[in-house]
């Protein structure tokens, strides 16, 4: 990261020790950023390292799957 970059972080709540730092904002290409699927596996990945719990990570999929 750069001074002036802006990126995305995931943090838990009630442990704001437990982040995650996702891409930069802006630099995802536009099919990579509404890709479901691309989408999906990222979401998985912050569930699987404990970023998301599993209800936050099934409101996420429900977002993005449109349902």
């Amino acid at each position: 990261p750069r001074e002036g970059e802006e990126f995305t972080v995931v943090y838990d709540p009630s442990d704001v020790t437990n982040f995650g730092i996702g891409q930069r904002i802006g630099a995802a290409s536009e099919s990579s950023a509404s890709d479901p699927v691309e989408r999906l596996e990222r979401a998985t990945a912050l569930r699987d390292r404990g970023v998301l719990s599993a209800d936050e990570f099934e409101k996420l999929k429900r977002t993005i799957l449109g349902s």
